[in-house]
């Protein structure tokens, strides 16, 4: 049986205050959020009741469950991937039992790939693909990166059920796209629901936070990764990016890695958009944005309150910490050392 996609309406009364420059309006959920290149990982252990995604307009939202190990995974796939296994076998392992390893070697995924270890049972598992709201119209130039994302999508099951004994019990390509780029997936059932604004917001596009989750996930941590996210979207070409697990079944793990690019401006903002790069330009309100929430510190996601004085690039909460990444940090911080900084 097809996993359960519903719809429910967000009330006026249920929104918090909105950012007017993304366009988008805030709501509150006990939901866990996850972010662009991301996925999250739940079980009946997880704490909350689900996991949530937001700003889905050019990216897939996929769905994989498991009714006999009770595991489900939500996806926020861009529409450029480096490479189908290298993303989703460590997920779909996991799904249908694994121990939940993220980092395969090459010969690991070919060994999983021509079924080496699967069980001759196999294991059922109900997929559903979920797009983004720009896809609503066929004319919306990412839709030819869509097509070939699905084609390669529904190659690599097809890979997986021949050689794993897989069960694809239901793949479904859900026809209604994600009109205001938020969804929602509960634990243990996988229902899906949909997000509906009551009429009359001024805001037609949601996005999700649980603030009962501040402490493991700040929100200095969840803007930057947003922006993270939003920044790899805009690239022009588009570049293929992997998925980073996010959510896993208790709490949030490590941060997205923050690309050279955005460390740069967020050194340098807030600075005339007149003299910045084209990119720089497009993804503004969302450096604004994570400027606004603070900088998290490199190693904990906490507010890094302590600056690196010599690149006034990296941001930590405390000295311990600091002194801790140095080994990390020192090869980027020697190479883009200011010049007040001498």
């Amino acid at each position: 049986m097809p996993l359960e996609i519903t719809t429910r309406v967000i009330k006026m009364d249920e929104l918090q205050p909105c950012d007017s420059k993304i366009g988008m309006t805030v709501v509150h959920l006990p939901y866990a959020p996850i972010y662009q290149e991301g996925y999250g990982r739940m079980d009946a252990s997880t704490p909350v009741l689900g996991l949530a995604t937001s700003y889905v307009a050019v990216c897939v939202c996929v769905v994989f469950h498991c009714a006999t190990t009770g595991r489900t995974v939500l996806t926020h796939s861009p529409p450029m991937m480096d490479s189908m296994k290298k993303n989703f076998v460590p997920i779909v392992d996991w799904v249908i039992g694994g121990d939940g390893e993220t980092h395969w070697s090459d010969s690991d995924l070919e060994n999983w790939l021509s079924g080496k270890g699967a069980k001759k049972a196999g294991a059922t598992v109900d997929i559903v693909v979920l797009r983004g709201f720009r896809y609503e119209s066929p004319q919306h130039p990412t839709w030819p990166l869509l097509n070939r994302w699905m084609s390669d999508f529904r190659l690599f099951l097809s890979s997986a059920v021949s050689s794993r004994a897989l069960i694809v019990a239901s793949c479904l390509d859900a026809p209604e796209v994600l009109k205001c780029a938020s969804v929602l997936v509960d634990k243990a059932t996988a229902r899906i629901t949909y997000l509906k604004l009551e009429s009359g917001s001024p805001f037609s596009l949601i996005t999700i936070k649980n603030p009962h989750l501040v402490k493991q996930y700040s929100e200095a941590q969840q803007e930057q990764d947003r922006l993270v996210g939003v920044t790899l979207l805009q690239r022009i070409p588009p570049e293929n990016v992997n998925l980073h697990l996010q959510y896993n079944v208790v709490s949030h793990g490590g941060a997205i890695p923050l690309p050279d690019e955005i460390r740069q401006l967020l050194r340098f903002m807030p600075a005339s958009p007149g003299g910045q790069s084209l990119l720089a330009q497009r993804i503004r309100p969302f450096v604004e944005r994570s400027i606004r929430a603070g900088r998290p510190c490199e190693l904990c996601g906490d507010i890094g309150h302590l600056k690196c004085s010599s690149c006034k690039g990296a941001w930590y909460c405390g000295k311990e910490h600091q002194l801790k990444d140095w080994t990390s940090h020192k090869v980027w911080c020697k190479s883009h050392k200011l010049a007040s900084s001498n």
